[in-house]
């Protein structure tokens, strides 16, 4: 645990997340003042304290670092809000991630999106060798289908449609990420917040509009209470009322959008690389890849590896860090999730290397701290990732679904092309071509 203080020797440690945060970068040039007090929490134990404590809260715009260029697209979110606020605002947000209604979406969402990719791949092949296609794209068109109809966006069953909200969702989400952005913050911020703009004139107004009136029919009696669909639109009329203004709706849904797309693509792609050079390694897993357990471990395991820079928290009140590090209320820890969830004595032996059967200590998430832990849990992890394999009628979640679609149709890396990577951004993928050798 290293205090961050004006001095050279003290700031050298915060130099290795400079490369990657750009709003780092730009505070150490011209304002390292700003940096006094900051506390990094590199270790799994310190790290999990920070998440867990109530002492510390997540930041708000008024704390700096990159929190109020993202106003406009995250500000008063529930990843932003603590509190009782949190408590009521994620007790209601929850519902859309029970069992029945994600089994819903599954049925009636996931699974129609990828037949429909795999039929627009195979009407594409030209019948000489396999079927070439591109794990990234899959990913985000299937995901984004998926999450649009979670968060209740009408309008993506055309290609049309399809296409115009894909246009919109690249630019809002690099205006969420650019506390790791290699570009200027502010540019990605405003093509973000125009992005936002334009996916609420042409998805969000419209499909609240339709919620609003079926509501408005129940109350009245001319409809049934069981018609209005289980997402967060519909949510958010039914249960904030006044809470969330228009504003407010508008970027919980970019949160949900931004959260799920491309934070799930990515680590799809991570994942389904490490399992073919595990296999490479590894011959007798080859007949895994269709395995649920095999790719439920093997995806919590590249989101460990894969996880993203920082989580910054604030004191609220003076406190003592397991390491003996004493932390006063006002001052800010840095959580560094990669490192905390490759801390060797939590996740044994050569915790930065892939390994589907990694035993990782009693009590300890195999994923690491990724998906935060305590009050701030990704409220939409047993989306992505399903439940614990093998538990009793366990969702497998939607990226191992994706996957396990996708190996039944011989999903392979292309030899011949290599995967990409956005460069504005930090280890987010551009592209990750595949083979589909079983497409028919």
């Amino acid at each position: 645990m290293t205090v961050i203080t004006c001095g050279e020797t003290e700031l050298s440690d915060i130099k290795d997340y400079a490369e990657s945060m750009s709003l780092v970068r730009h505070m150490l040039e011209h304002d390292p003042e700003a940096l006094a007090g900051v506390h990094i929490a590199a270790g799994f134990e310190d790290a999990d304290f920070v998440l867990r404590a109530k002492e510390f809260r997540v930041l708000h715009e008024s704390d700096g670092f990159g929190r109020d260029v993202q106003a406009p697209i995250l500000g008063g979110t529930l990843a932003r809000v603590d509190g009782p606020d949190h408590f009521r605002r994620r007790r209601i947000e929850s519902m859309l991630f029970r069992s029945p209604t994600l089994r819903g979406y599954e049925a009636t969402v996931l699974h129609p999106a990828i037949e429909r990719v795999l039929a627009e791949a195979r009407q594409s092949h030209a019948g000489s060798g396999p079927a070439r296609a591109d794990l990234h794209d899959i990913g985000e068109a299937v995901l984004g289908e998926v999450v649009a109809a979670l968060v209740g966006l009408d309008g993506l069953d055309t290609t049309e449609g399809r296409r115009r909200f894909d246009s919109f969702y690249q630019d809002i989400d690099n205006g969420v990420r650019i506390s790791w952005a290699s570009q200027d913050v502010h540019q990605l911020a405003a093509k973000g917040v125009a992005a936002l703009n334009e996916l609420t004139e042409h998805f969000i107004t419209p499909s609240r509009r339709r919620r609003k009136e079926m509501l408005d029919r129940v109350a009245s009696g001319e409809a049934n209470p069981d018609d209005p669909p289980t997402d967060l639109i519909t949510l958010m009329l039914q249960h904030h009322g006044d809470e969330f203004d228009d504003g407010l709706m508008i970027r919980e849904i970019a949160l949900y959008v931004t959260a799920s797309v491309t934070t799930l693509t990515n680590q799809v792609c991570y994942c389904v690389h490490h399992i073919e050079e595990w296999v490479q390694q590894h011959p007798r897993d080859a007949p895994r890849r269709v395995d649920p357990v095999f790719l439920s471990r093997s995806l919590q395991e590249s989101v460990r590896l894969h996880a993203g820079p920082v989580l910054m928290r604030r004191a609220t009140e003076d406190v003592v860090l397991p390491s003996g590090t004493a932390v006063k209320a006002g001052e800010f820890a840095w959580v560094v999730i990669r490192q905390a969830s490759q801390d060797g004595a939590y996740f044994g032996e050569s915790p930065e290397s892939f390994n589907p059967y990694r035993e990782v200590a009693a009590g300890v998430l195999p994923y690491g701290v990724e998906f935060g832990v305590g009050r701030h849990t990704c409220v939409g992890k047993r989306f992505a990732l399903g439940d614990e394999p093998g538990s009793v009628d366990a969702l497998e979640g939607a990226g191992v679904i994706l996957m396990r679609t996708l190996y039944e149709a011989g999903m392979r890396l292309d030899p011949e092309r290599g995967r990409t990577f956005v460069p504005e951004l930090l280890d987010v993928h551009q592209s990750s071509p595949i083979l589909l050798t079983a497409l028919n």
